[in-house]
C-alpha cells in the first residue's frame, strides 16, 4: 500500500494532486481505507476457508478483523514515514517483520499473567490477544476496544507523519 506511495511520490505523480483541490491528507486516507477493507475482508475470509473455527467464532471474529484491518496503514505509513524511497522503506519492514509475526505470540507462552499486557505496545499483540480470547470463549471484548482505538490512533499518528513527509 505505502510503498506504492512512495513510487508515487519518486515518480512525482503526488505533485500533480496537490494543484487540485483536494486536501494532501485525502489521497493517503483513501488507500489506507481500502487496505482495511481488503485486509479485514481477506482475514474473515481466511477464517472461513480454513475450518479451523466454528460460525460462532467466525462472526465474533469481525471486529477482531477490522482491528487487524487496521495493521495495513499502521504499517504502511510506517514504511512511508521512516523510509524517503522505496529501497529504504523494504528495509524498515525486514526489521519489523520480527516484531510484526514473532514477537505477539510470546505472550501465548506466559499464561494467565498479567506480564502479557506488557506486550500491549506493539499493535499487532491486541488481534491476536482477542482472537485468542474469542476462541477460548472468554471476554474478548476489552481487548477489541483497547486495540481499535490504539492501533486506530497510530494510524492516524502515522498518517500525519506520513503526509508531511509524502510533501
Amino acid at each position: 500500500m505505502e510503498s506504492q506511495l512512495l513510487d508515487e511520490r519518486d515518480q512525482n505523480t503526488l505533485a500533480a494532486l496537490r494543484v487540485t483541490p483536494v486536501p494532501p491528507r485525502t489521497y493517503p486516507t483513501y488507500r489506507a481505507g481500502v487496505a482495511i477493507a481488503l485486509t479485514t475482508f481477506s482475514v474473515l475470509a481466511s477464517l472461513a476457508i480454513s475450518g479451523q473455527v466454528g460460525a460462532h467464532t467466525l462472526v465474533l471474529s469481525v471486529p477482531i478483523a477490522l482491528m487487524a484491518g487496521l495493521l495495513a496503514p499502521v504499517l504502511g505509513f510506517t514504511m512511508s514515514s521512516l523510509g524517503r524511497n522505496k529501497i529504504e522503506a523494504l528495509a524498515v519492514m525486514r526489521v519489523f517483520g520480527l516484531a510484526v509475526f514473532t514477537v505477539p505470540m510470546i505472550p501465548f507462552f506466559i499464561l494467565d499473567s498479567p506480564w502479557q499486557l506488557a506486550f500491549g505496545f506493539l499493535p499487532p499483540y491486541w488481534p491476536v490477544r482477542a482472537f485468542w480470547s474469542a476462541y477460548d470463549g472468554g471476554a474478548y471484548w476489552p481487548y477489541v476496544a483497547v486495540g481499535l482505538l490504539y492501533n486506530a490512533a497510530i494510524a492516524l499518528l502515522l498518517l500525519r507523519v506520513a503526509t508531511r513527509r509524502l510533501r
